[in-house]
Order: C-alpha cells, then sequence, then structure tokens
C-alpha cells in the first residue's frame, strides 16, 4: 500500500506546484489549508477522509475549467487535466480505502 501511496502523493504535489504556478501567474496565493479536526483511528478512515477530500479537490477542478472557459484556454485545459487526473487517484485511493475497511469481508 506505501508504494502507491508514495506514487499518489507525487501526483498531488505535482498538481499544486501547477496549480501554485497558475495562481502566481494571476498575482494570488492560495489561502493555507486547514488541519483536519481527526484524522482517523485506523487506516481506513485516514483513506477515506483523504478520498473524500480528493474528490473535492477533483470537482473543484471541473468547476474552475468550466469558469476559465473562454477566458484563457491554457488554464482551461490544464484544470482538466488536474480533474482528470484527481479522478483516476480517486479511483485509486478508493481500492485501497476499501482493502483497508475493517468490516470487508475477505
Amino acid at each position: 500500500m506505501a508504494p502507491v501511496l508514495t506514487e499518489l502523493a507525487s501526483k498531488e504535489q505535482a498538481h499544486v506546484k501547477a496549480l501554485s504556478t497558475i495562481l502566481s501567474e494571476h498575482r494570488t496565493w492560495a489561502k493555507l489549508p486547514e488541519a483536519p479536526t481527526h484524522e482517523g483511528l485506523n487506516d481506513w478512515e485516514r483513506l477515506s477522509g483523504d478520498l473524500e477530500l480528493l474528490s473535492e479537490i477533483g470537482l473543484s477542478m471541473g468547476q474552475l475549467a468550466v469558469f476559465w472557459e473562454g477566458l484563457n484556454t491554457v488554464i482551461t485545459e490544464r484544470l482538466r487535466e488536474i480533474s482528470a487526473e484527481d479522478s483516476e487517484n480517486s479511483r485509486t485511493l478508493r481500492i485501497l480505502a476499501l482493502k483497508a475497511d475493517p468490516h470487508a469481508l475477505d
């Protein structure tokens, strides 16, 4: 599980860099992330929380792509790419969360 999570984290870090570049080009900065109120007691809870957050981010990227449509095609395409990649990353994270589910039947 660790190698897959490391790979997902690397992909998401690349998204952070891409979004930071877009923001800095427009003299805007991201707000600091809020610490989770509850990180989870086990792998399943932590992965489920990460999955929920990643799903929200992917949805936001899709909405932002629609906003930028017609204003800047380069930004629109990059946001669409990030949204699609987040969707794929969510699928992978969902599989890991299901494997870690303590109530799952083997």
